[in-house]
């Protein structure tokens, strides 16, 4: 499996969500845990890199399903 981040395609979205709701921020990204209930994967570190670029103190939310 690999990850890829199309930071133009990104913004675009952000800046149309912003439109509507001017008030909220990106504050990080949530995700669930792998089938074998590991918290972080190899593309975790990938995906945290971008929004750590993007927001001050970005967040990683995991969510046990």
């Amino acid at each position: 499996m690999s990850v890829g981040i199309n930071r133009d395609y990104f913004k675009l979205m952000y800046n149309f969500h912003r439109r509507i709701n001017k008030k909220e921020k990106i504050v990080g990204w949530y995700t669930t845990t792998t089938a074998e209930g590991a918290l972080i994967n190899d593309n975790s570190s990938l995906i945290q890199d971008f929004y750590s670029s993007e927001c001050e103190n970005s967040v990683h939310l995991v969510v046990g399903t």
